[in-house]
């Protein structure tokens, strides 16, 4: 695989941009600069060792009982041990690892080994601001006990009342205010 310099990779970006879902052109522009910035921290980083990814954005639909939980894992790498899931979070790193919630993780090991038959070697947060990471032992909650958890969780949102609660200011800001018929006037 040919690998490009870091212009050709910056290239690849503007190309690439999506020009959409920005509350402003200033929001546009800084979260644009923040990508380039990373990828050049992220890029330089490697020193010319890159991994090789198996999957990248890999939709998963993980049966759960009767329901079916879809999700996507950002990317997922081959290694002598198996595989590791990387998650890659644009927000800041907790200082302390021990407060990482890592569910998100564990659900993603639970689609790897039950859709996609690979055995799990690491989960990984990548956190783009600090160009650090955390890694998550994939051991450490038992795959039974999370399906457990989840279809309880599944069960509580389904007993849970989702009445529209209009409210002027609440209404204003709703992205559902011209369709809705209970929105305040």
């Amino acid at each position: 695989v040919q690998v490009p310099n870091l212009q050709e990779l910056l290239d690849i970006y503007e190309k690439s941009w999506i020009d959409e879902w920005y509350q402003n052109a200033a929001q546009k522009e800084e979260y644009k600069r923040k990508g380039r910035e990373y990828l050049k921290v992220w890029y330089e980083s490697h020193n010319g060792v890159f991994p090789t990814p198996k999957y990248l954005e890999r939709a998963f639909t993980l049966r759960l009982g009767e329901y079916r939980l879809k999700g996507a894992i950002d990317r997922i790498d081959a290694t002598k041990e198996g595989v590791d899931i990387i998650d890659y979070k644009t927000g800041s790193k907790p200082k302390n690892a021990r407060d990482v919630k890592k569910d998100q993780l564990y659900i993603y090991a639970l689609a790897a080994q039950e859709v996609l038959k690979e055995k799990v070697h690491s989960l990984i947060f990548y956190y783009l601001n600090e160009n650090e990471k955390i890694v998550v032992d994939p051991e450490e909650k038992d795959a039974e006990a999370l399906k457990a958890e989840l279809l309880e969780r599944i069960e509580e949102i389904r007993k849970s009342d989702f009445a529209a609660t209009p409210d002027k200011r609440k209404c204003r800001t709703c992205d559902f205010n011209k369709i809705c018929e209970f929105r305040a006037s």
